[in-house]
């Protein structure tokens, strides 16, 4: 059900497709947070925008969760301005990855959507098709330094990529790249998560796919039934080379799955 109370809306109804969605209606000069929580586990987003509805995705599985719509009131300190406790039993375990969210927003006329329809027409499995994507986006899309060290001086205190943005400009920074493969991917049904988090000592982002038949993906093995990391923004920064290492690197750490 939706719940509201004119500062803020949270919307339940397609919990149980890995979702739930938020507005915020009040002023447009606060900074608002969204945050989910189930037990010990959460993720707090940016909710950006005044009257628009984004939706954020539920990746800690089945059970209770509280949503919570946060207001700035000063500097760093947030209130708690609507809430709400959902029990949720998703339809799948990989609902939450192949739909829009708001790390990975698309629809049916996102151009993203359209190109990888478009590549991937005539090959039945997932990993051809998402063979066809990665090889795509390492030949079309170009790391963005420039943007990375505008973020690096501070210049944006939150960006969210837009997957039809990063297609249309050719270039972004590793989260973008990785919003990009994500919406190609799940537009053709490939379970595909965007991972957050830290490579190493470096704030990144790189994507993991789900496929249920075995086979390689760029040199990638894939088992069936797991999920295989694909670090796009490294293999495009390094031209591919050392990427029998990436895979198998244990210094990946996620904050975010998206």
């Amino acid at each position: 059900m939706i719940t509201t109370n004119g500062l803020a809306m949270i919307d339940d109804l397609n919990i149980s497709n890995g979702v739930v969605y938020a507005e915020y209606k009040g002023n447009q000069c606060k900074k608002v947070k969204f945050r989910v929580e189930k037990g010990n586990q959460q993720q707090t987003f940016a909710l950006e925008g005044v009257n628009k509805i984004r939706a954020f995705p539920l990746c800690f599985g089945d059970g209770e969760y509280l949503f919570s719509v946060f207001e700035n009131i000063q500097d760093k300190s947030y209130k708690v301005i609507l809430s709400k406790r959902c029990q949720v039993k998703l339809k799948d375990y990989n609902s939450p990855y192949v739909r829009p969210n708001v790390f990975c927003d698309y629809n049916d006329r996102s151009d993203c959507m359209i190109k990888a329809k478009e590549i991937t027409k005539g090959y039945r499995t997932n990993i051809e098709k998402a063979t066809a994507i990665n090889s795509w986006i390492k030949s079309n899309i170009k790391y963005d330094k420039a943007f990375y060290q505008e973020i690096k001086n501070g210049n944006y205190t939150w960006w969210i990529p837009n997957p039809d943005e990063v297609f249309k400009s050719k270039k972004s920074i590793c989260w973008g790249i990785a919003s990009l493969m994500a919406a190609m991917c799940r537009s053709v049904g490939i379970p595909t998560r965007i991972c957050v988090g830290y490579k190493t000592d470096i704030y990144h982002a790189w994507n993991e796919i789900y496929t249920d038949e075995a086979g390689l993906v760029d040199g990638f093995i894939c088992n069936p039934g797991k999920w295989t990391r694909l670090d796009l923004s490294n293999m495009i920064t390094s031209n591919s080379a050392g990427r029998s290492k990436i895979n198998i690197n244990s210094n990946y750490k996620v904050d975010y799955l998206g």
